[in-house]
């Protein structure tokens, strides 16, 4: 998928369903953030 068309996918979320998330999955999310560039290259 190229750059545009994914940006012009994107939409807001207005309602949550309330569904707990595993937490094998936020431990996976936080991860995947931890990886991610930072400003002026501050990491924590």
């Amino acid at each position: 998928m190229d750059y545009v068309k994914l940006n012009k996918s994107r939409h807001k979320v207005k309602t949550f369903d309330g569904k707990k998330i595993p937490t094998v999955d936020v431990k996976q999310i936080i991860s995947a953030a931890s990886l991610a560039p930072s400003a002026h290259n501050i990491q924590s």
